[in-house]
């Protein structure tokens, strides 16, 4: 594979390469190299689909396959507020005009998570 945006066809596109874009960044951020991974696993599995390439998904395999190191994820807790903070909380955030509060101020209301996706 050359170093080259498209410049391989997807259906050349195998286990090396995607080890070449995980391996860097597999276990500094793990996360981002999830989401990558399930990205690659997405487009190569629609240009499967659409007759482009043949076979297993590499990114499948590769992960199947245990050949990236395993990654304990590291656990980071947040502090909660304190219940009897929030009042005053939430009327600061009514006096802005941003999106962002807005969305706070409905997470607020609602008791909702953020993390509700998988």
């Amino acid at each position: 594979m050359s170093g080259e945006t498209g410049a391989s066809p997807v259906s050349e596109i195998d286990q090396p390469e995607i080890l070449q874009v995980l391996s860097p960044i597999w276990t500094e951020k793990h996360e981002t190299a999830r989401r990558v991974a399930q990205r690659m696993k997405a487009v190569l599995d629609v240009a499967r689909s659409r007759g482009f390439r043949e076979g297993e998904n590499p990114v499948t395999v590769a992960i199947g396959a245990h050949v990236l190191p395993r990654v304990k994820a590291k656990v980071r807790h947040h502090n909660a507020m304190r219940w009897q903070d929030e009042p005053a909380f939430y009327a600061q955030l009514s006096q802005k005009s941003g999106m962002a509060a807005k969305a706070l101020m409905v997470t607020c209301l609602t008791g909702c998570r953020t993390d509700l996706l998988p």
